[in-house]
């Protein structure tokens, strides 16, 4: 039953605009990431860069209006749905040797399960402005970055990664996440479950000119495909004004890419992501879906204070939040093609997993949860 029709509406609108926002990663490569609804449910798909497809059509929702960017379950979705599983095919699957329910009931049943809990102390956070969880305290504790030039790829070993606890596939077998269970003390528009790929810190907001990053080289997607990048306030901004923006190295390989130049949060506070879009990333250059490496950042100002990080991060899940203190838990396999693959680098190490979380007011609320995942 729908309780609000005018809120629904709202938050698939949100939706549909954030992922028309991302890098045009569907149209190209296929690239897609999970939409769950309030009560944990699937209700879609992201496809970055168009907007999000839901698995029903409006009327069934009581909305009687078309949303922007919010795609009906209709004929030309299920077109796309089937270019969506020939890319697949053509690009690779994420999912691996299990394919059905009764897969995921013998390799929990065998011993293969490996369940993770976590926990976020409250922080201070700016409403409707996209956070990271990764320095925040709590269990586990406060995340780490390696400074620039080159900074670090990171992994589960990461003291600050949610799965910092989880085991990693042996014996030739993936790991897929098949929950993600948590709930805020405070309300939450919407987070993001990313796979933190790379980590670069002690960007300075007070230096004008271009500043060497040399990113340190993909560990896991290692193609750019759909990875993006954002930067997390880690000392305080100053309060001038300023732009941001970063020479990169694109999907296919090009270099000497120039993203979007983007305004800065003046007096911004740690652990806000930058710049403050409705999306956490940094818009790339026409055409390109993808980064493989940052080479320099460059402010347009000096901001007086302030340190940045550079992440570049793979989005995994996306779910809109609920009121205070209610818990969901999206169940990813009640549709087998909603398993998501949980990537190794090329020592069979898990990536680093955090939340970026776009709160309703000026604090995220404790945040705890659960990641349940099983191999095969």
């Amino acid at each position: 039953m729908i309780a609000d029709v005018d809120i629904l509406a709202g938050t698939l609108a949100r939706m549909g605009a954030a992922a028309r926002a991302m890098p045009p990663s569907w149209a190209s490569d296929g690239d897609t990431l999970l939409a769950c609804g309030p009560g944990g449910e699937r209700i879609g798909d992201i496809f970055p860069g168009e907007g999000l497809a839901l698995g029903v059509d409006l009327a069934s929702l009581g909305i009687t209006r078309p949303i922007p960017n919010v795609f009906e379950r209709s004929a030309v979705l299920r077109l796309g749905d089937r270019v969506r599983r020939l890319a697949t095919r053509l690009l690779g699957d994420e999912r691996g040797a299990i394919a059905t329910y009764d897969g995921i009931i013998a390799g929990r049943a065998g011993g293969l399960d490996d369940d993770v809990m976590f926990f976020k102390n409250s922080y201070a956070s700016a409403s409707l402005a996209w956070s990271s969880s990764f320095r925040g305290a709590g269990m586990p504790t406060v995340g780490t970055y390696t400074a620039i030039p080159t900074g670090a790829a990171l992994t589960r070993t990461n003291v600050g990664a949610l799965n910092l606890g989880m085991l990693d596939p042996t014996g030739g077998n993936s790991k897929y996440l098949l929950s993600l269970g948590w709930t805020s003390a405070a309300n939450v528009n919407m987070c993001l479950l990313v796979d933190l790929l790379v980590g670069c810190g002690s960007i300075s907001a007070n230096v004008a000119t271009a500043q060497t990053v040399s990113s340190a080289a993909l560990t896991r997607y290692t193609t750019g495909v759909g990875v993006q990048a954002t930067f997390e306030i880690t000392t305080a901004l100053g309060a001038t004004p300023a732009n941001i923006s970063f020479s990169y190295t694109n999907q296919a390989g090009t270099s000497g890419q120039t993203s979007s130049s983007q305004a800065m949060s003046p007096s911004g506070i740690v652990q806000r992501l930058q710049p403050s879009l409705q999306v956490p990333l940094v818009p790339l250059g026409s055409g390109d879906t993808g980064i493989r490496a940052v080479a320099s950042v460059t402010l347009s100002a000096a901001m007086g204070s302030g340190v940045i990080a550079l992440n570049l991060y793979k989005p995994l899940v996306m779910v809109p939040g609920v009121a205070a203190s209610v818990f969901i838990a999206p169940d990813l396999a009640t549709q087998i093609d909603g398993l998501k693959q949980l990537t190794v680098d090329g020592g069979g190490v898990l990536g680093c997993l955090a939340l970026f979380v776009l709160p309703n007011s000026t604090t995220t609320g404790d945040t705890g949860g659960f990641l349940k995942t099983v191999a095969g």
